[in-house]
């Protein structure tokens, strides 16, 4: 196989890097969501967060600042990660390669191009589900909250039942997003989801909604447990060192 020269094999290296970067920016953006949705409402509902004005307090039915601020850093997590993904090196290999980059490494162009399409999924998958969330959070949920008291109640419990779906799918989307990159097996990614629609069945209120009894409250006893995994996020990226690329590129480093 013939080697590429200098110049392509740093261009090559370059834009694995700008993939890789992508990637985590991705993951850290997965688990910020999993901090401003649960360990903030915990925060929030045991009043370790809460407004100095006691006319103001902070509620967990509504967004409030701590949450907005959360999902604005979170939204501009995912913006610099498109940034990386569509960097000018990655167009520079990928979209014009005959006339920016000659690549005498066919392989090596596969690979890349392989591992950019892993990498947009799993960038558009994510974006879906922060679209889903943030739907339901600053719209569908506070639409409801303001014509609650002016439309019949069945129709506010449809509403509010395709709000609880909408949460429910987007926490599950998020769910998969994170076990694809950390590669997790599959006890772990079950424990996951069950957590996470366990904790969004409550959080919702999808029981309350033919009870008329509110179980929104228990839902942040079960986000005490949200830095476990937070912490397992961690421990998996320092244990492996994973800035995740799919498939593997460790041949270009040879180059």
């Amino acid at each position: 196989m013939t080697n590429p020269s200098n110049q392509d094999a740093v261009t090559i290296l370059s834009a694995i890097r700008d993939v890789r970067l992508s990637n985590l920016l991705i993951f850290i953006g997965i688990n910020l969501r999993f901090v401003t949705g649960d360990i903030i409402n915990a925060l929030v509902f045991f009043a370790i967060v809460q407004s100095p004005n006691p006319n103001n307090r902070y509620d967990i039915h509504t967004p409030s600042p701590p949450d907005m601020c959360g999902d604005v850093l979170t939204a501009l997590v995912f913006t610099a990660a498109y940034f990386f993904h569509t960097s000018a090196q990655i167009k520079k290999t990928i979209i014009n390669p005959e006339q920016e980059v000659k690549l005498y490494n066919s392989e090596a162009s596969q690979l890349l191009r392989d591992s950019l399409e892993w990498s947009r999924r799993f960038l558009f998958t994510t974006i879906i589900a922060f679209g889903l969330y943030f739907f339901s959070q600053y719209f569908l949920s506070v639409g409801l909250a303001i014509v609650s008291f002016e439309i019949s109640e069945e129709r506010a419990d449809t509403w509010s039942t395709l709000n609880a779906l909408i949460i429910i799918c987007s926490s599950s989307i998020f769910v998969y997003a994170y076990c694809l990159y950390l590669g997790t097996n599959r006890a772990v990614a079950i424990i996951l989801y069950l957590f996470f629609f366990i904790r969004n069945f409550f959080a919702t209120n999808m029981l309350g909604l033919s009870s008329k009894y509110d179980i929104h409250i228990y839902a942040p006893f079960l986000d005490v447990l949200s830095p476990f995994i937070i912490l397992y996020s961690v421990s998996s990226i320092m244990e492996h060192g994973r800035l995740k690329l799919k498939p593997p590129l460790n041949s270009l480093r040879s180059t």
